[in-house]
């Protein structure tokens, strides 16, 4: 019950464009009152990693190619920590494809 309630709390909070967390999620910055607007540079990149996809390539090889693309994911607790190396990138790209 409570579960399901914050979930729709959070729902709503996303739609409305609210910020939900201290981060923005990769492809978003914080603008004017915690709402969230498009970062174009890493739009790119979400651009980028669909079209991986549409291609085949796996979670994990999309991670490597934008590794050897060297972009690096917006949280990183290492600068030279690669993406595909990191499994909570690799979950995030995973994620990300699924909505």
């Amino acid at each position: 019950m409570i579960r399901e309630r914050t979930r729709s709390a959070m729902n709503v909070t996303r739609a409305r464009g609210e910020r939900i967390s201290g981060h923005a999620p990769f492809g978003w910055d914080f603008g004017r009152g915690g709402r969230l607007v498009p970062n174009a540079r890493e739009q790119k990149v979400i651009a980028r990693v669909l079209q991986l996809r549409t291609e085949g390539l796996s979670h994990r090889g999309i991670a490597e190619r934008l590794d050897g693309e060297r972009i690096r994911p917006k949280r990183v607790e290492a600068p030279s920590r690669s993406l595909a190396a990191d499994r909570a990138s690799v979950h995030r790209i995973k994620a990300f494809l699924a909505r």
